[in-house]
């Protein structure tokens, strides 16, 4: 375990020396409200507030004093919720949790202004997990009924790729030899999760992003 934090400390370091500091790295983590979006359906106006995280390794490289590249990998958790009604069954209306995971590959560019910086990304979001929990709610005798389908895999009606839209706004605090992020990670998906799943649309979420940069 001292020899994998060794190496990791002698990498960044690596890293923060080369190229008369061209290049850095940095961990950023982020948790907040995630959903997404189900047009034509009828929704419970107060459905809850729904978490997801996520969590990137990013490389840059300075192109001038106030632009760089950035290029990384990371994870994606987003979760949502769905009620459906039928005004014509004896089900009176169903609800539909989802936990989506993704693995992610951003690319984009990071703007300096002063300390602060905006950071626009497109990724290519390679579907891995779904897991599905649905309960249906009677009428009648005002009973419910679960099924669940944990860990369906992508092929069930799920896009293998999809292209999310992200944005960083933050600042960065020198407490040399690093510097720690803080500000806000918010994410919208171009395409659908899935083209033939009505509660799986355009995924979207913001939330409160911390992480340190060497």
């Amino acid at each position: 375990m001292k020899s994998k934090f060794l190496l990791l400390f002698l990498v960044c370091a690596t890293i923060q020396a080369f190229g008369q500091r061209k290049f850095s790295a940095a961990l950023e983590i982020s948790a907040g409200i995630s959903e997404s979006t189900q047009p034509g359906f009828s929704f419970i106006p107060h459905k809850g507030v729904q978490f997801g995280r996520n969590a990137f390794l990013k490389g840059g490289y300075n192109l001038t004093d106030k632009l760089d590249f950035t290029l990384g990998v990371g994870y994606m958790n987003i979760n949502a919720v769905e009620y459906v009604f039928f005004a014509s069954t004896d089900v009176d209306f169903t609800q539909t949790q989802i936990s989506h995971r993704y693995l992610v590959i951003p690319a984009g560019f990071k703007y300096h202004f002063g300390s602060f910086y905006l950071n626009p990304e497109i990724g290519i979001a390679i579907s891995q997990r779904h897991f599905i929990n649905q309960t249906s709610f009677f009428i009648e005798n005002h009973t419910s009924q679960t099924s669940g389908f944990g860990g369906a895999s992508s092929d069930f009606g799920f896009n293998k790729i999809t292209l999310p839209l992200i944005l960083n706004l933050g600042t960065e605090f020198d407490v040399k030899p690093v510097k720690i992020l803080f500000g806000i990670k918010a994410y919208y998906s171009l395409d659908k999760m899935s083209e033939i799943l009505t509660f799986s649309r355009h995924y979207y979420g913001v939330g409160v992003m911390t992480g340190v940069k060497f």
